[in-house]
């Protein structure tokens, strides 16, 4: 028997990521501090969270969590404070340093099952996930508050303001690092996103992106000889948009899972008797429950306890459910027998639309009358803006700096022939979300409609 003893001594710890190589934390308290917080059970929750809700139904790679994408976050986060420093010569603390680490460290740790799904599915006047992310950092029941205030008394409070705006009294270069349209969020998803979903063509060099920040009147700003990388940046988020978040068949089984979570709340309030559908364990409520019931004044404890298994868990359950339509809306989930999403003009007006989408409920009623329409037909609409100029009245300006010669930073939308042309128009796909049956007829409606 022999044991093997550790021969650097000095060596940080050193987390293997497929994205970035390798993570390490200069041994010391601070690392101690890091570790500390990865283990508590509200972080590693994010472990069985994933990045893209169901997004791994469509791109089968794409199974990676909520966990991985937020240690990536806090890694490119340091990248990026330490170019800007580097940079710019500009006065920084060891204490903003590990801040900024740190926030972008826990930037997701409030999130819910299938991410932003969840928010759709109760509204974000019950749930929003920042929301739930201040209180895991600041909420003195929660123990990442704790291990952060073991650390340094100020810490929760110094972090929150990464989080929620409205907690900050001043506009500090840092907090873009963690939340901007250039952020680490940004950098790490899209990179992560695209190798993990097998989508090689939205590129870009982050590294040498990162080594180009810098700080001019308190505003992050980028070299202005870094613009084709940030160029490509940009241009790569968009079309990720585009061609995989907002993938039709994405869409499709989003709606499934929003439809069968709103059936199950529906017939559980209806009832009376919630914990036939949503069991209680010992003394405490099914997670999901307690969240559609108080929001995310939840108590804390109960809230750690939700994830995605869990709810699979119900869906399984729920397949032998007495209530017809919740069973077959999840013999369709488990069975892959997802709803169809059919494209349709995107200059339809709103008339057109809502007669469109009457025609097809008539048509699943006849067939099917049984089953309620309102979780069988959906119109879709997801858009989104690839760049958002700076606003008058919205206070630090929302537009990405890029800085030259003349030494004056200008947003990057005022450059001679600027990408920003293109991909600030809203992108907007319109779509018409039926069971597969009656897909041959909707798609017919469309054409006979538009």
């Amino acid at each position: 028997m022999y044991s093997i003893a550790p021969v650097l001594k000095g060596r940080p710890k050193v987390f293997r990521d497929p994205v970035h190589g390798d993570i390490a934390y200069e041994r010391g308290a601070f690392q101690d501090l890091i570790r500390s917080v990865i283990d508590t059970e509200a972080f590693q929750r994010l472990r069985s969270i994933r990045q893209n809700g169901v997004l791994n139904l469509v791109f089968h790679g794409a199974e990676h969590s909520r966990f991985t994408h937020s240690m990536g976050v806090a890694w490119v986060a340091r990248q990026m404070f330490d170019a800007v420093t580097r940079n710019s010569s500009i006065e920084s603390t060891n204490a903003e340093r590990e801040s900024v680490i740190l926030a972008a460290l826990l930037h997701d740790v409030g999130h819910g099952p299938f991410s932003h799904l969840l928010e759709e599915i109760l509204g974000k006047k019950t749930f929003h996930h920042e929301h739930l992310t201040v209180r895991l950092i600041s909420d003195p029941e929660s123990p990442i508050c704790s291990v952060l205030k073991n650390y340094r008394a100020d810490l929760p409070s110094a972090i929150v303001p990464f989080i929620d705006k409205h907690k900050r009294t001043e506009q500090l270069w840092y907090y873009e690092l963690v939340s901007s349209q250039l952020d680490a969020d940004r950098l790490d998803y899209l990179a992560r996103d695209g190798y993990m979903a097998g989508v090689q063509s939205h590129q870009f060099d982050s590294r040498r992106l990162i080594s180009f920040l810098g700080v001019e009147d308190k505003r992050l700003v980028v070299d202005v000889r870094a613009r084709d990388v940030l160029e490509n940046y940009l241009l790569a988020l968009d079309q990720m948009y585009q061609s995989v978040y907002y993938h039709h068949t994405v869409r499709a089984a989003s709606s499934l899972v929003s439809w069968t979570i709103r059936r199950a709340l529906d017939v559980a309030k209806e009832s009376n008797r919630p914990e036939q559908l949503f069991p209680t364990v010992g003394k405490r409520r099914d997670p999901l429950w307690a969240l559609a019931s108080d929001g995310e004044g939840m108590p804390i404890a109960e809230y750690v306890a939700l994830d995605e298994p869990h709810v699979w868990g119900l869906f399984r359950q729920w397949r032998a459910s007495d209530d017809k339509v919740l069973a077959d809306l999840c013999r369709r989930f488990t069975s892959r027998c997802f709803p169809k999403a059919i494209d349709f003009r995107p200059d339809l007006d709103f008339r057109a639309t809502q007669a469109l989408f009457q025609d097809a409920c008539a048509i699943w009623k006849r067939k099917h009358p049984e089953f309620p329409v309102q979780y069988y037909v959906e119109i879709d609409e997801p858009d989104r803006v690839g760049y958002k100029r700076y606003k008058s009245g919205e206070g630090p300006g929302q537009s990405i700096m890029v800085t030259g010669p003349e030494g004056r930073p200008r947003p990057i939308e005022e450059l001679s022939r600027s990408i920003v042309q293109v991909i600030e128009n809203k992108f907007v796909a319109r779509r018409l979300i039926v069971p597969a049956e009656i897909a041959d007829e909707a798609r017919q409606l469309i054409k006979e409609k538009t």
